[in-house]
């Protein structure tokens, strides 16, 4: 049987075809967005076939990552999809899931993000953050842990610090994603520091590295906090 289920072909039987999309890369650290355009399907087809636009940057992800397609138009349904294959600039994605129209943007947006992190000098970032997520080593009490009630997106995290710290400045990370058991370890780096108050800054941190897993967990989270929004 196709796992492109009736439902599925009916959804995009009432859609234009060939029709410009975006691609959300879950996979890329941060993740990237890329204009595609979607061509028409073969009834009794797997795959989606999209065609690249020529000023896109090559894709390089692994089979079966998880990408997130939307029509750029807004008139189509925002569709889970995984990477299969590519060839001469066309893009083949199996289809996994069918969000709501409404649910197809990843804006930033408040929730449970449970975090550790301790920052790292320049110099001893490489090494650190190598030891880090092959976890040689684990947290301790030189690690700080902010309020977990923080602003995320797929690209990175904001939070409240009780002292500044320098744009720019490395860090590792130890984090979970609403009420999921699940510990991830990321590095990234300090990409705003605004004072509220002597006691108080807004740190942003753009990740450099997250796990897939991870990143799905924080999509699918995403997509959670926006149905609670509606």
């Amino acid at each position: 049987m196709s796992i492109l289920d009736d439902p599925f072909q009916n959804i995009l039987s009432n859609v234009s075809l060939p029709a410009e999309v975006e691609i959300l890369l879950l996979q890329n650290i941060p993740p990237r967005w890329v204009q595609c355009t979607l061509l028409p399907t073969e009834e009794d087809g797997d795959l989606l076939c999209l065609k690249i636009q020529e000023h896109e940057a090559p894709i390089i992800t692994p089979f079966g990552s998880k990408i997130i397609l939307h029509f750029s138009d807004e008139e189509g349904p925002m569709l889970s999809l995984r990477y299969y294959d590519q060839e001469d600039g066309n893009l083949f994605l199996q289809f996994s899931q069918v969000h709501q129209r409404d649910k197809r943007s990843f804006p930033r947006h408040y929730g449970n993000i449970p975090l550790n992190f301790l920052t790292v000098e320049q110099e001893q970032m490489e090494l650190v953050s190598k030891q880090w997520l092959e976890k040689t080593i684990d947290t301790d009490n030189r690690w700080s842990t902010p309020e977990p009630f923080m602003n995320f997106s797929l690209g990175g995290l904001s939070f409240e610090h009780s002292t500044p710290i320098p744009i720019d400045k490395p860090m590792i990370m130890e984090m979970s994603i609403g009420i999921s058991s699940n510990l991830w370890r990321a590095t990234g780096r300090v990409v705003r520091c605004i004072e509220i108050n002597k006691e108080c800054f807004d740190i942003a941190v753009e990740f450099n590295s997250l796990p897939e897993g991870a990143l799905e967990e924080l999509s699918d989270f995403t997509l959670k906090v926006q149905e609670a929004l509606l």
